[in-house]
């Protein structure tokens, strides 16, 4: 795909990304516990099966979409469902079938919106600076993450209201909308998905560049894996198992979230100019699996323990998800859009294999063993990570 655009673009997809990413990560952190009000916690990872299985598909069908469609059209199309589906789930909340058909449809089109973002971004991502404007765009966004955990526990105050949350993160999609009316249209002069099947990469790939975009998906797959699970049962474990009270976790969460607003950039120019994505993707997996393994250990009440602990699981994921990006992004073009599908898709593939694979898990283990399984979890990366050649 080739994208002719107007040399103020960055600026405004840093802009709406950063208020795009607000109406997600606001409450990404409640929506375990707002799900376990309604329909109790047993059956919250079917409901994140669900919507990932309704994501897949339209990440499936998107492309499609968008030989008919302008990218801006699509954003606005998806921000505006996404807005009524917030400002129903503020209103809403507690009526069953409407609350979780809302919250379906959220979580379904927010993965489409960053996949849109990334699409224009590419065309800026040459190999000399695409580490550099990955490592910006990662810090804008994780800039969000960061700050949403205090708002959020702000919002909250002690209580389960969990309906405001939802209505703050509709607000910022005003923002959204409003930037992107004002974003220049985006001139697609080729055609979206030549590759026929870009799946078969995985299991049978032709020649060295498919074996390294097999070994960075396999990566790309673990991280997403890691993420899934963190995001949906690390708030479950703090509130529930060790009592921790929201703006306690509001605290921790702001602190781990850390490393990906003050690293990811530094390491995005290193990955251009002196080391190689590969040692900062194994060193990365190594911190993320230690530091993991070391949750089970922890006792309740200590919030600073806690805090640090999860800022190091973080500052390896932080490493890993910067140093995989930029060498993603080096080795695709902007025909291979097909490629950067497939790598966002798995997002919504980990959120299936995640609760399914937790669900069996709890069955014969405590709770806690869980973050000792996916240190270990994480350790399979290195096996990719080792068979990488490394970009010039």
């Amino acid at each position: 795909m080739i994208i002719k655009v107007p040399t103020n673009l960055r600026l405004f997809i840093y802009l709406t990304a950063l208020f795009m990413t607000l109406s997600v990560s606001l409450v990404s952190y409640t929506n375990s516990s707002f799900l376990a009000q309604i329909i109790g916690t047993d059956q919250i990872g079917l409901i994140y099966i669900a919507s990932s299985i309704i994501s897949l598909f339209l990440f499936l069908i998107w492309p499609s979409i968008l030989k008919t469609i302008r990218l801006k059209t699509s954003l606005a199309l998806l921000g505006l469902v996404s807005f009524i589906a917030l400002t129903g789930l503020f209103i809403f909340d507690q009526v069953l079938a409407v609350g979780i058909g809302l919250f379906l449809v959220f979580y379904a089109t927010a993965p489409l919106l960053r996949y849109s973002l990334d699409l224009y971004l590419e065309n800026f991502s040459t190999n000399k600076i695409t580490g550099g404007i990955r490592g910006l765009f990662l810090t804008i966004i994780n800039t969000a993450w960061l700050i949403s955990p205090i708002i959020t526990g702000l919002i909250l105050d002690g209580s389960n209201h969990y309906e405001l949350v939802y209505g703050v993160a509709g607000l910022n999609l005003i923002p959204f909308l409003f930037l992107l009316f004002k974003l220049p249209r985006v001139e697609i002069t080729s055609k979206l998905n030549p590759t026929s099947n870009p799946w078969a990469i995985l299991w049978r790939p032709k020649n060295q560049l498919d074996k390294d975009l097999r070994n960075i998906l396999g990566i790309d797959f673990i991280l997403n894996f890691f993420y899934a699970l963190m995001v949906i049962y690390t708030p479950l474990y703090l509130h529930q198992a060790m009592g921790f009270s929201w703006d306690q976790i509001g605290f921790i969460f702001t602190i781990m979230l850390l490393p990906f607003v003050l690293i990811q950039y530094p390491l995005g120019l290193l990955c251009d100019k002196k080391i190689g994505e590969k040692e900062i993707i194994i060193t990365g997996l190594i911190l993320m699996a230690f530091a993991t393994t070391l949750i089970i250990f922890l006792p309740p009440g200590m919030v600073v323990l806690w805090a640090i602990i999860l800022c190091l699981t973080r500052v390896g994921a932080a490493a890993v998800e910067i140093a995989k990006e930029t060498y993603l992004f080096k080795k695709i073009k902007h025909e291979d859009s097909t490629i950067l599908s497939l790598s966002r898709m798995l997002v919504s593939v980990s959120y299936i294999i995640g609760p399914l694979s937790v669900g069996l898990f709890l069955i014969i283990f405590d709770f806690k063993f869980l973050f000792a399984a996916l240190g270990l979890v994480v350790l399979l990366g290195l096996y990719f990570a080792y068979n990488l050649v490394d970009t010039a």
